[in-house]
This record gives C-alpha cells, structure tokens and sequence, in this order.
C-alpha cells in the first residue's frame, strides 16, 4: 500500500510539474497554489516550479505567474496611462478603478491592484490623491487662473462639510459660472479637489476628513449608516447619502441594502490607517 501511494504521489507530481508551464502560460489572473494542491493533491512545498515562474503577493494570497507575462501586464499599464493621456490631456489621470475598467477588466482586483503598487514603487506610475499618472504628465493652470484659485479657495475651506456651490462662488467672486466650473473642474484633475454631484466640489483634505469618520462609524457600529453619518457630520439626509454614494463611486464603502462596509483595499482606507 506504502509503494502503491508513493508511486500515486509520483505520477501527480509529474503530472502537475508538466502541467504548470502551459497552465502559467495560459493564466491571466495567475495561478492560485491553494487551488493547484486540492487540484493535484499534492502540497506546494514539494514542487518543482518552471524556471518563468513568478510568486506575486496579492491581497487575496500568493498568485503563480509566467513572469513574462507579468512583465508584460506592467508595460501594458504604463502603455495605458499614456494612452488616457492622449485621449485627455486636460486631465492629471484616472483613479485606479477607472483605470481598470479601462485596460484592465478582465484581471481581477487583487491582482490588478498587485500590478499597479509594483509600478508605483518602481516609479513607473506616480499618484497625486487618488489620481494615477506617468511621472512626467502634468497639467498646469494660467495665471488668471492660479489667481481665480485663491480667491475661490478660502470660500471652499470655509464651508468645510458644506462648501458653496459654483453659482455660488461665481456669484460671491463676480465671475461667470462656466469660467468657475471649468476651472474647478480642472483643479479636480489635478487632485485638488473631487466633484460629489453635478456642481458642488469637496476640497481633497476635507473628503479625507469625511473618510476617517466612515472608517470611524464602522469600527465603531460595524456597518455604515446612512443616519449616523448623517448625524455624525451634522448635514442633511441627501447630502449625506450624496457623500456616501460619492464613496461608493471612488471605491472606499460598497453598498449592502441600506448598508455600507469599508473595502479594505481602498486607497483612501489605507492611508488612513
């Protein structure tokens, strides 16, 4: 019996060791290794791996990949970053959800977040808030309007939970409302600011602010509520559920029923913590 299972141990060895180059290869998202030792019965500590093969530490545990194609995944990720920039000059870059969705829909979250922390410590792809972009894109603003900014700045520090809303400043300031929405418009891509409905824009500090007390409410009554926020930030019910849903949309809370959890692999989340 001792032979017959060491001869079975042998030819699952062999089989998943012949396997594993076409498998790598042929992976997108990775290999799972969990997955592979219930699959070929069979415990990781005794595999011999393909010299391609690449340990990449996600958030939801170990993937194996052919590191040519993980290599390939980091090239396509800058290749992507200086496409949106052609596309949209005019803006600092998209936050990494959207740039998921547009270059990345088919990897899966841990791993695409695994993908894009790499090209960050190697200074491939730099962030500024929550936007992500090549090193050397920026975009500037004039004079006028770098003089129209600090007019308009104090007036947004001021209201704090409640910042005025673009007629509002246009009017307080005496310019016209498309030349105050264009130019929030732009300090939001520039990362100075962040647009929660049509029209009404939170400085970046102030939704930091907003952010620690979600992660507040949440350690403390375990879920996020639309009332104790509500209550917590001392503003109405809609915009209250305005500012959740804004959270929702940047990928810091999702959504159960009249309930929202933290996802803990939010940018915002960790550096808060």
């Amino acid at each position: 019996r001792e032979a017959r299972l060491a001869q079975l141990e042998a030819l699952a060895a062999e089989q998943l060791e012949q396997a594993l180059p076409a498998l790598l290869a042929q992976s997108l998202n990775g290999l799972d290794p969990a997955a592979l030792e219930r699959q070929f019965n069979r415990p990781s500590a005794g595999w011999q791996l393909p010299q391609t093969a690449l340990p990449v530490a996600t958030r939801g545990g170990t993937r194996l990949f052919h590191a040519p194609r993980w290599q390939a995944l980091g090239e396509e990720l800058v290749a992507a970053l200086g496409r949106f920039h052609e596309a949209q000059p005019d803006e600092l870059g998209p936050d990494r959800d959207r740039l998921r969705r547009y270059a990345f829909a088919a990897l899966e979250r841990p791993v695409f977040i695994a993908l894009l922390e790499q090209a960050l410590a190697d200074g491939r792809v730099a962030a500024s808030g929550p936007w992500l972009h090549l090193p050397d894109h920026q975009v500037r603003l004039s004079e006028p309007e770098e003089a129209l900014r600090a007019r308009l700045w104090p007036q947004l520090e001021a209201g704090r939970f409640d910042p005025p809303w673009v007629r509002d400043l246009a009017r307080e300031l005496g310019v016209e409302e498309a030349q105050m929405r264009l130019l929030l418009r732009k300090l939001a891509r520039l990362g100075q600011l962040q647009q929660v409905v049509k029209d009404l824009f939170y400085p970046e500090h102030t939704l930091r602010e907003l952010a620690a007390t979600v992660l507040e409410l949440e350690a403390q009554q375990g879920v996020i509520r639309a009332a104790a926020f509500r209550d917590r930030i001392g503003l109405g019910r809609k915009r209250s559920i305005q500012l959740l849903e804004h959270f929702d949309r940047i990928g810091l809370t999702r959504r159960f029923g009249n309930e929202r959890k933290v996802r803990r692999d939010s940018a915002l989340a960790l550096q808060a913590n």
